[in-house]
Formats: C-alpha cells, sequence, structure tokens
C-alpha cells in the first residue's frame, strides 16, 4: 500500500522532514519526504496498519514549533518505485493543486541551544548563532520557498565538515537545520567602537566571545549606550539602572517621556520590579518572546527611569544567544529600537553607522554578516479580561496567518490605515498579517511598507486582484496601494467598520454584530471625523446607531497632540468660559482666541465625534497631562490616575457623572460641563481629587456603553457585543465594559491576535471585501 501525504503549515524550517523519516524507520516504512513550495509531500509505502500508524503519529508526535493546518491523505498506485529505505530528496515544485505556504516565523532560543551556549565543553559554547530545527531566525531571513538552505539568507555559509554531519544525522537535533553553523563557518560578530580623536569608528577585531565581553563589561555595564544588530534589526541597548545612559538614549531616540521596554535575565528578576501573573509568565517564556506589560509594583525602584510615570513595565526576555550572553549579569537593560522617533527599525549596517556618527552618542556597534531580509520590531502583549491581546504584532507572530470563516476565491489586497501600519493578504479563509511599520507619514516607513507588500505577495504566490482600503481621500496607505497592482475591483472600507469586522474575523461571528470602536479618528461616510462609533455590522455592510455629538474643532493635525486646545474646542462648544474653572495663562488665552476665531469664521474647521479627543480634554480639564508628546499619553496618564482610585477600593466617596444620552447622540457638552463643574468647586486641587474624577469619566463611558446594550437589547434583539479602536488600549475602561456586560449576560469580543489600534484594522478591511465579494456572487 501507498500513501502521497501532503501536509500544510509551519511544516518548512522546523524540522519536519527529520521527525517524517525518524518515524517511517521506526515503523518500518519506506519512501520519501521533501519540501515542496509551502508544504511538505511525503510519499510512503507499506502494510496497512503501519501507514495508518504513522499518518496518527505525523500529527500527534509533530515538533514543537510545528503547526499542521491541513493534511490530505491519499492512497495511490502502487508502483515500482524501488524506495531503498526512507529519504529527504531534494526540494521540488508541485504539480496540480496550489497550496497557500505558511511561513514560520522567527523562534526565540531554545533550552537545548541554551545549555550547549554556556558549555566550555560543547563545540558551539558561546556562539553568538547558535540555533537548530527548534529555534532560531526564519522569516526574517527566508528570500523565498520552499524553506532550505539555499533560499535563506545562510546559503552564502558552506558548511564545514563537523555542520555537515550533524546536518545529515538522521539522529541529531540539527538534521536537515537550515540555519546550523558554527564559530569556524557561520555568521561573524563585528564591533566598531567610537574613536573621539578621528570621530569614526573603529573595527576591533576579535573571538565573539571577547566581543560580546568588552560590550557588557566594558560599556554597557559601565554606562554606555551600544547599537546590536538582532534577529528583526538594530537595538540601542543601556543599562535600565542608570539615569545618565537614559538620558542620553532619550536624546538619541527623541523620546523625552515615552517609558522604554527593559530585558530581563529571568522571570525572577521581572517580579523584582513588577506583579507577573501565570498567564504573563507563560506569554514571557514563550517562543515568541515579545515585550509583556506586567503591572509595576508600586514606589520607585532602580528601573523607574526606564519606565516614567507608566503604571506597566514592558518586560521581555533575551531571545537570541547575544541578548542571552548580556543579560548574564542580572543587569535589567533597555532594549529599544534601533531608530529615531518615529523611523522604522534599522537593519542596514552603513545606516546605523550613518546615524550613530551624527548623533556622537553610542559607544559601539555590533554588527554581523547574515542579511536581514525582513526588518522585525519586537512584538507587544498584554493580558486583558483574561485574554491574550497583541498590541503590536511583529517577530514570533509574523507571518503566521489568522484563519477566518469567511472565504474568498479572489486574492484580496487590505492596506490597513496610515497609523501603525500593516497589511493583510486574504485568500481562502487565511489573512496573512505583515509585521507592524510605524506610521505611514515616514517616508522610509512607506518605502519599507510597499517594498514588503511585493515581498510578502511573491513570497506566498498571491497577487492581489481585489484591493480594500480606507476611504479616507488622503491617506497613503489607500493612494500608494492603489497604483500597486492591476486590480479588477477597488473597494473603500470606511474606519470604525474595518475595526468592528477585525473583530468578527477574528472569532468567527458569523451574524450582525453590535460594535464600539472608539479611537481618535477615522474619516466617516459623512465627511466628518468619527471616532465614538456604536455600529451595527452586517458582514458587507454596517449602520451608524450611535455617537458622541460632533463638535467643531480647530488645530489641525496639532490637536491630536494638544490636549489643551482639545479641551478649549470642547468648553467653547459647551459654553463654558475656561477662566471660570482655570487660571489663564497667556498661552490659554491665545488657544481660546484661536479657538473661537477659527470656529466663527470657518476656516480650517474639523467636525469631530472622537472618543479619543476626549480622553485627551478629560486628561487636561484635570490637569492631569495637557500635551501628547507621544500617541496616547494623556490618555495614558489619565487612567493610571483612574487605577490609583480603583486600587484602593473604596468607593464611597464616588464622583458620579453620567454621559447623558437622546437618540443616537451622546451629550457630550452636557458632560463637559458636568466635569467642569466639578472642576470649579477645586476637587481636582490635589491628586486624590484628581484620580477620583478619571475614574468618575472612566465609569461614565463604561457606564454609557453598558446602558446602551441592555437598551438596544430590550428594544431589538441581543447580539455578540465586539470593543474596538485604540481607546481599547486602555485596560480599566476596557475591562469595566467587558465584566459589567458580562454580569448583564452578553458575550463580549475583544482583539487579540491583531491590535485592537489601527494596526489591526486591516483584517477587517480583507474580512468585509471577502464579505462584499461573496454576497455579490450569491445575488
Amino acid at each position: 500500500m501507498k500513501l502521497c501525504i501532503k501536509l500544510c503549515g509551519v511544516v518548512q524550517g522546523v524540522g519536519f522532514r527529520p521527525f517524517a523519516k525518524r518515524l517511517a524507520e521506526e515503523l518500518s516504512l519506506s519512501g520519501n519526504v521533501r519540501n515542496a513550495d509551502g508544504i511538505v509531500i511525503i510519499n510512503i509505502t507499506g502494510d496497512k496498519e503501519a501507514l495508518d500508524e504513522y499518518v496518527r503519529r505525523l500529527t500527534l508526535n509533530a515538533p514543537v514549533s510545528s503547526s499542521i493546518i491541513h493534511m490530505d491523505v491519499k492512497e495511490v498506485a502502487d508502483k515500482d518505485d524501488n524506495y531503498d529505505g526512507f529519504e529527504i530528496v531534494y526540494s521540488k515544485p508541485e504539480e496540480g493543486d496550489a497550496y497557500i505556504p505558511v511561513i514560520s516565523p522567527d523562534i526565540a532560543t531554545c533550552e537545548s541551544c541554551e545549555k550547549e551556549f554556556w558549555n566550555n565543553a560543547d563545540r558551539r559554547h558561546g556562539h553568538p548563532f547558535i540555533s537548530c530545527t527548534d529555534c532560531g531566525p526564519r522569516y526574517s531571513i527566508i528570500k523565498r520557498i520552499p524553506y532550505d538552505r539555499d533560499t535563506i539568507t545562510m546559503d552564502i555559509f558552506d558548511m564545514c565538515e563537523a555542520c555537515k554531519k550533524e546536518y545529515a544525522d538522521i539522529t541529531d537535533r540539527r538534521c536537515h537545520a537550515q540555519t546550523i553553523a558554527c564559530k569556524e563557518c557561520g555568521p561573524k560578530l563585528k564591533l566598531h567602537v567610537y574613536d573621539k580623536e578621528t570621530d569614526k569608528y573603529k573595527e576591533i577585531n576579535g573571538l565573539y566571545s571577547d566581543i560580546l565581553k568588552t560590550v557588557a563589561t566594558e560599556m554597557i555595564y559601565n554606562g554606555d549606550i551600544v547599537a546590536i544588530k538582532d534577529i528583526g534589526g538594530y537595538h540601542f541597548v543601556c543599562r535600565a539602572d542608570d539615569k545618565n545612559a537614559i538620558d542620553k538614549l532619550r536624546n538619541l531616540k527623541k523620546r523625552q517621556s515615552k517609558s522604554f521596554a527593559i530585558m530581563f535575565n529571568n522571570i525572577e528578576e521581572i517580579k523584582k520590579y513588577a506583579d507577573v501573573t501565570p498567564e504573563e509568565e507563560e506569554i514571557l517564556t514563550g517562543r515568541e518572546r515579545p515585550i509583556v506589560f506586567v503591572r509595576k509594583k508600586p514606589g520607585d525602584s532602580a528601573i523607574s527611569e526606564a519606565c516614567t510615570d507608566s503604571m506597566y513595565v514592558g518586560a521581555m526576555l533575551p531571545c537570541n544567544p547575544v541578548q542571552i550572553y548580556l543579560c548574564n549579569e542580572g543587569i535589567p537593560l533597555i532594549m529599544t529600537s534601533g531608530n529615531q522617533g518615529g523611523e522604522p527599525i534599522v537593519t542596514d549596517d552603513e545606516k546605523m553607522m550613518r546615524l550613530a556618527l551624527a548623533k556622537g552618542i553610542i559607544a559601539a556597534i555590533v554588527s554581523h554578516d547574515r542579511q536581514i531580509v525582513t526588518p522585525l520590531d519586537d512584538s507587544i502583549v498584554r493580558m486583558i479580561c483574561g485574554k491574550r491581546q497583541i498590541l503590536r504584532r511583529a517577530r514570533g507572530y509574523v507571518p503566521l496567518p489568522v484563519y477566518t470563516e469567511e472565504k474568498s476565491e479572489q486574492v484580496i489586497l487590505a492596506s490597513g490605515g496610515d497609523l501603525k501600519g500593516a497589511f493583510c493578504l486574504y485568500k481562502d479563509n487565511l489573512a496573512i498579517l505583515s509585521q507592524y511599520f510605524g506610521d505611514l507619514d515616514d517616508y522610509d516607513a512607506c518605502g519599507i511598507w510597499k517594498a514588503n507588500i511585493n515581498r510578502m505577495s511573491e513570497l506566498h504566490a498571491l497577487v492581489p486582484k481585489v484591493l480594500a482600503c480606507d476611504m479616507h481621500p488622503r491617506y497613503y496607505s489607500s493612494r500608494i496601494s492603489e497604483d500597486m497592482f492591476e486590480y479588477d475591483r477597488i473597494i473603500k472600507i470606511q474606519h470604525h467598520h474595518a475595526h468592528i469586522a477585525s473583530v468578527a474575523a477574528e472569532h468567527g461571528l458569523s451574524g450582525n454584530v453590535l460594535g464600539f470602536a472608539f479611537d481618535g479618528t477615522g474619516y466617516g461616510t459623512d465627511k466628518t471625523i468619527w471616532g465614538s462609533e456604536v455600529l451595527l455590522h452586517k458582514g458587507a455592510d454596517f449602520e451608524r446607531l450611535a455617537h458622541l455629538k460632533t463638535i467643531p474643532m480647530c488645530g489641525g493635525d496639532e490637536i491630536a497632540r494638544d490636549a489643551e486646545l482639545a479641551l478649549m474646542c470642547y468648553l467653547n462648544d459647551a459654553g463654558v468660559a475656561p477662566e471660570s474653572i482655570k487660571e489663564m495663562s497667556p498661552e490659554d488665552e491665545r488657544k481660546l482666541i484661536l479657538v473661537k476665531s477659527v470656529i466663527q469664521y470657518k476656516t480650517g474647521v474639523i467636525y469631530s465625534s472622537s472618543m479619543g479627543r476626549l480622553f485627551d480634554a478629560a486628561s487636561a480639564l484635570f490637569n492631569i497631562c495637557r500635551y501628547n508628546t507621544y500617541e496616547g499619553e494623556c490618555a495614558m496618564a489619565l487612567e493610571k490616575a483612574a487605577w490609583e482610585y480603583a486600587d484602593k477600593g473604596d468607593f464611597a466617596d464616588e464622583t458620579e457623572l453620567t454621559l447623558p444620552y437622546v437618540d443616537g447622540v451622546w451629550d457630550v457638552s452636557e458632560f463637559v460641563r458636568s466635569m467642569a463643574e466639578y472642576v470649579s468647586k477645586g476637587v481636582c486641587n490635589d491628586a486624590s481629587g484628581k484620580s477620583k474624577m478619571a475614574y468618575a469619566f472612566h465609569k461614565a463611558i463604561a457606564d454609557a456603553v453598558i446602558e446602551y446594550v441592555i437598551m438596544y437589547e430590550k428594544n431589538g434583539e441581543k447580539l455578540p457585543v465586539a470593543l474596538s479602536g485604540g481607546v481599547f488600549a486602555n485596560k480599566l475602561l476596557t475591562e469595566m465594559i467587558f465584566k459589567g456586560l458580562n454580569k448583564a449576560g452578553h458575550s463580549v469580543y475583544l482583539n487579540e491576535k491583531v491590535p485592537t489600534n489601527d494596526g489591526g484594522i486591516a483584517l477587517g478591511q480583507a474580512h468585509i471585501a471577502a464579505k462584499i465579494l461573496n454576497k455579490e456572487k450569491v445575488e
């Protein structure tokens, strides 16, 4: 009896062929296994009982880093193939049915490789590129499929005899490990140290161990900043407990207030500074090794300067051998993307050299000669409402697909939005999402975003025939993508509809969904700026049910940064004189005059129902934070203040605020007047009062959502509820709503596999486009 078995999923670059061979030999079966395009094909012969056991154990005992999403088993004619045992044969394309390849993401260094790294007797002791079939770079170094030595950027490194022997040994962990290398034959580390006298970086020759020891003990531990090339690009590294180093890094990154991600040696070190739940620990130690937001312990600590005023520590564990070495001393290290604020992560050695020379802050550059094909930032994950939620999808998760219930016969490109740029290729029921690129108003970020659309299209052999893009007329993501391919159809998708559809796609919600899309901005069908949307998601279309009152605002893009300016717009619309609630500075007077003039003469005025701007205005009104030096700063400060009140658990003196609702509109003007009245009475004159008002604000928004859902159920039907949009990055607000609706018997769904911010809307765009195409096909 002979079988042809085709396996689709993460089956290349994870040791699947050696596993298939070992299993066949154990069961005395003959045949061969090969990579073909993005799949693994096994031709195997033997008696039926052994073959049945083989098929069963293929999925049951598959390699830890693999993931089988489809297995096609067919009995074929038992030709005289003259199999001599079972062999791993050379990869070749498969004729016939086309399978969408599923490519492995980059995998953190495994426990076995880490043990060898520290073992003085092992020939890979201290080797900074140690890896095996269970770990190491994957997506970041693949040039084309199938995943083989000659299709990844390890192709320029010829294996030494010792590595060749391991590669061919079926019993070895590195059998057919395409990244196999050692000190003799693998990539090389390079160290360039800044020389003040010549104002140049000089290359320092030395062994790997000498380079790493120099960087760690003589530079980083002594307060220097070092640029280190890792799996997906450069990181800037310095001590997380050194204020002088952190101040220099802030100047380099143009990041004066935002907290930095911190790398720790192990979980025990993280627990010295933060409270870590079992679920968070599982994420931290997983193969993806993302940054995880964990709750910072109260009081000052050695890492306070790195965390600034954040209530969280962005904690991470080492994901590669170089990081493992640097963290070994147990000193927390800032590990932040090697770029300047708003720019993409740097992967090019010469570009990093130019940046370093221009700034004169970086003491040394550690590079290597293994090419990075795909730049990848660190992913960011958190626990919310008892669920894992990806806030930034990049290294460790990309390019794994999201599987949906809605199939598309045509290839759809969804271009996402301009903020937190990310795109999606959608075919059949697979949504292949790109990594995070940053904001597309940056020229370099936009160029890399465009290049990666072409790369992912070629890599997966998916040529888009349908474009789904944001309906905003000035979005780069829409305008540029329109000219990239010859489409049969271009579908414009409303921004907030895409947010809700992204949740529906993730969770397989096929019917109507009651969606709440709260964020800072999104172009509405009425050409105003939306951002507080209650939508009835109907799949291919939607109905706008409710929103905040639309008010006139001014200041263009600056209003997204200047919370004080947003407050002036709200106060003006509410008929509240700013001087009645605060002492007006000359700058306040200037802004008030500007607001009144612009709105009176309607020059440069925009009309907005943004929930994000309301959070900014509340933060400024309560004198908590008045300006966003980075996105979301005011809202995060407001949330932190609210948590300070919530954590006390004493609500006896709770301030009552209500967001009035009439006929599809929440009256934000009446809401602002109520808050202003409390402020005028001096409630916010101390920290305690500010936290009380911040909590009352959050509760009022949460209550408004809960009450709307209950009202909708009474007047119509009980629907699943979806929460999406950047405002739901606010954990307190989200959990208030989630718990309140659960208590009332409602099912609530959040983004989990894609970001709740604009980094996830490409999935929603693609899903809506598929719904539209399928609906038209039926009609």
